[in-house]
């Protein structure tokens, strides 16, 4: 019962303290019943704009971040990974060295359709196709015949296309990648396969061109090849000139395309 008695006391002064709780008292006190409840409506707004105020400062602090910049000197890998993956958005770390060549971080291995690498362009198989019995007439056209040419062409464009690659992974190898920062794993992914598609693009092209300048050239001279496979010699009775014929496959005449 003392207890609840005190309780209600101590509520009863502070009930009648903050009812007559006044921040713009005048001096002399002695003001009228309207002034004095003006005064103490203004305080009551200015306290309640005093805890809204607080209030807005103390939400703006809990959701503002402040960043803070930390410098970090030769970081490790593995530091730097771990930073990546709490900061990816803010770090940056640049390079001491702005330039690298490819060779050092980038690798290269090609393989060669596997005609090039079988029997077919040994010097074995060269030589077998290269013996034809005498005793029995070939036609120009006849496999026998055509092969003596086409297996030495196949090995030379096997080699021609395999020092091609060759000569333009020294090349590709030698150029240097400039970044002042160092980039991410998704972006280095990106760039490298880029690179990659380019080199074989560019490789598929020069590869091409010497078959083509010999694809172009060959009818617009009217070269005749050895085994005779785009033109056909015949001499007309009763005349002393031999003529040329362009030989067809498949509706294509060897006079208008060499392909």
């Amino acid at each position: 019962m003392i207890i609840i008695v005190k309780c209600r006391e101590a509520w009863n002064v502070l009930k009648q303290y903050f009812g007559n709780f006044n921040l713009f008292r005048s001096i002399p006190s002695t003001i009228g019943a309207h002034e004095h409840q003006n005064q103490k409506i203004s305080t009551i707004i200015f306290i309640i704009l005093l805890i809204l105020s607080f209030s807005i400062l103390i939400l703006y602090n809990s959701i503002v971040v402040v960043q803070k910049t930390m410098a970090i000197k030769h970081p490790s890998f593995a530091e730097y990974s771990q930073l990546f993956s709490k900061y990816s958005s803010a770090l940056t770390c640049p390079c001491t060295k702005l330039s690298i060549k490819y060779e050092n971080f980038l690798q290269m291995n090609f393989s060669l359709h596997q005609l090039c690498t079988s029997d077919f362009v040994t010097d074995q198989w060269m030589n077998f196709v290269a013996y034809i019995d005498i005793r029995i007439p070939l036609d120009g056209g006849d496999f026998r015949v055509t092969s003596r040419s086409a297996f030495p062409v196949l090995r030379a464009f096997c080699r021609l296309t395999n020092d091609t690659i060759f000569q333009n992974l020294i090349r590709f190898y030698a150029i240097d990648c400039v970044s002042g920062y160092l980039i991410t794993s998704d972006l280095f992914q990106t760039e490298a396969q880029a690179l990659i598609n380019q080199f074989i693009a560019s490789i598929t092209k020069r590869s091409m061109l010497p078959l083509q300048i010999i694809r172009e050239t060959t009818p617009a001279n009217g070269l005749v090849s050895g085994p005779l496979s785009n033109y056909n010699f015949f001499q007309c009775k009763n005349s002393s000139y031999i003529f040329t014929t362009p030989n067809s496959y498949s509706n294509c005449s060897c006079s208008i395309s060499a392909s």
